[in-house]
């Protein structure tokens, strides 16, 4: 394994172990609560967040190519159902009602969409495919924050903004990466994706 992908891998272990805790914590938080929208949200986003950090890092810690392929679609995969399972409190919890539903199941169903292009597409179609739908899920609740703002308890709302900001500002290091412009631009995308994580984390328990 080469320094990059050891860092690659470190640096999302070090994610998993915080995923692992922050699963805890909002499941502790949510069976207190006694709320079904809220055991349901807190479930599905701690859950996301341990599966995107685990399939992560597994697929940058094997070098047989066999299975870094197979880590790899893993890892994208997930990636679609974190962004998804980000979503879930906030619509469940924060708009309660058909609104939120609706939104929440155009995301999954982009989720589906994107998870799809990962199995059968290849090349640079499946990574077109990539940026375009995490973008679009990623801010597909934009017309509807002033709702999710009244939903959500003291800085929450601005912490959301903030998790939203780091993962596109991270977009930026991912391409990079693509294009082999930038040394180490995975793990600095690896970077912003943890700060993007964290910061929604914290949103989240704007709904406790």
């Amino acid at each position: 394994m080469y320094y990059g992908e050891r860092l690659n891998s470190i640096s999302h272990l070090v994610g998993a172990v915080f995923a692992l805790i922050a699963l805890g914590s909002l499941l502790t938080l949510a069976l207190q609560s006694q709320d079904p929208l809220i055991i349901t949200g807190f479930t599905v986003f701690g859950t996301t967040m341990v599966l995107l950090y685990t399939m992560s890092t597994l697929y940058h810690s094997f070098p047989q190519p066999h299975l870094k392929a197979i880590f790899k679609v893993l890892d994208h995969v997930s990636i679609y159902l974190l962004i998804a399972g980000t979503y879930t409190p906030f619509m469940l919890i924060g708009l309660r009602g058909e609104k939120g539903l609706i939104i929440l199941a155009v995301v999954w169903a982009l989720a589906l969409v994107g998870i799809l292009t990962e199995v059968f597409l290849r090349g640079k179609l499946v990574k077109i495919c990539q940026l375009i739908i995490y973008l679009a899920m990623g801010w597909a609740c934009a017309f509807q924050m002033d709702d999710v703002k009244a939903a959500l308890h003291g800085q929450s709302f601005y912490w959301l903004w903030l998790g939203g900001i780091a993962y596109t500002a991270g977009v930026v290091f991912y391409l990079l990466d693509k294009v082999n412009r930038l040394q180490h631009a995975h793990g600095i995308w690896h970077f912003f994706v943890m700060c993007g994580t964290i910061a929604h984390f914290i949103a989240v328990l704007g709904f406790v």
